[in-house]
């Protein structure tokens, strides 16, 4: 049992170097059994839904909610710096100067000799410092680098915006739509007659053709959708609820009836 009297846990402020000892201490034999059985592997998820959470306080507009989880993300980061540190490799100290050293290297308009008179100048600056740090010597190499743990609408965005680097894309929206089309003539004609595979890969092909449709116009494919199911769930609930009132039962009804129903909602 840790001792109640230690100094640490008097404080009423805290800083990174106490989120690190408190890391420590946890890990340490005294510590906690659960933080001490876990692995880079066992919290990989965390990192994914601690994310999450952080854009949904983004969203909510709740900066006591974005405080909590932008902490619980450095939580995450230096859990992990733990677990390499008891390994042998990176502590905190070194991931922290490796971000510090990054940051440096690419903002060349602030630290070095190039400049930048807007944001647009200045993320070309960053990802041309990020090129040559990567040195990939070719696109297909930048493009084989990104995560396949991404959410695949920000993996489909960045695999196309790669590939307009090396002029591979569509002159204008009028040719994303054609292509648009052109998917959704094979999909449906997979759907005709076509074995299971064949029907996932022309749906993922109409998936990654809009996804190209929406780049171009500048809109986010997982904000779109995401607001598209937020308004789904809205009207699902006052869908249900209007029919409850009226005395009847979803699942006894018709798609007809229960479509009668759900247009009205959404003229009012």
């Amino acid at each position: 049992m840790i001792k109640t009297s230690l100094p640490l846990l008097q404080k009423e402020r805290y800083n990174f170097d106490d989120l690190v000892e408190l890391l420590a201490i946890l890990r340490s034999p005294d510590g906690c059994p659960w933080d001490r059985e876990q692995t880079h592997s066992s919290i990989r998820n965390d990192c994914i839904e601690e994310a999450y959470e952080v854009i949904d306080a983004i969203d909510a507009n709740n900066p006591e909610m974005l405080k909590e989880e932008t902490g619980d993300i450095l939580l995450q980061a230096a859990f992990h710096a733990r677990i390499a540190e008891e390994a042998g490799g990176f502590d905190a100290g070194d991931m922290i100067t490796g971000l510090c050293k990054k940051l440096i290297y690419r903002h060349r308009h602030v630290f070095g000799d190039m400049t930048a008179a807007s944001g647009a100048d200045a993320l070309r600056t960053w990802e041309a410092q990020k090129d040559a740090k990567k040195n990939f010597a070719t696109v297909a190499e930048d493009m084989q680098s990104i995560p396949k743990s991404f959410p695949q609408t920000l993996r489909a965005q960045k695999a196309q915006k790669k590939a307009r680097k090396a002029n591979f894309d569509f002159a204008d929206i009028s040719d994303a739509f054609a292509k648009f089309r052109e998917e959704i003539a094979e999909f449906e004609a997979a759907l005709s007659g076509g074995s299971p595979a064949e029907k996932e890969i022309e749906a993922g092909d109409c998936l990654f053709a809009l996804i190209n449709v929406l780049r171009l116009v500048g809109i986010d494919p997982e904000i779109a959708l995401n607001r598209a199911t937020d308004k789904f769930i809205r009207r699902f609930t006052l869908l249900e609820k209007v029919i409850t009132e009226k005395g009847l039962n979803m699942k006894e009804m018709t798609a007809e009836e229960i479509d009668a129903f759900y247009r009205n909602i959404k003229c009012n």
